[in-house]
């Protein structure tokens, strides 16, 4: 009989434990998102990044094969790939 008290004596205490580190989080998440709500949005306001119109010319990418040879890695080009698709 002592031992069945003793377990559930264990279970209440881990279960009274898992409540209140429940309510300690839905407190935090109370605080984090109600209390300080509008210095948390206005943070995330400012790291939207702002697309930039020009194209700024940072070069070509060149790999060196071994017989000196230089060979494009990775240009930048700008145009039109026009593909046609016949029909039947």
């Amino acid at each position: 009989m002592k031992s069945n008290q003793q377990f559930l004596f264990r279970v209440r205490f881990i279960s009274v434990c898992c409540v209140l580190a429940g309510l300690v989080l839905l407190g935090k998440l109370y605080f984090v998102q109600i209390v300080q709500g509008s210095t948390y949005r206005e943070k995330a306001e400012r790291q939207y990044v702002r697309p930039n119109q020009e194209l700024w010319d940072r070069g070509s990418v060149f790999f060196e094969m071994r017989d000196g040879t230089r060979v494009s890695a990775a240009t930048l080009k700008s145009g039109f790939t026009l593909v046609i698709h016949p029909k039947d």
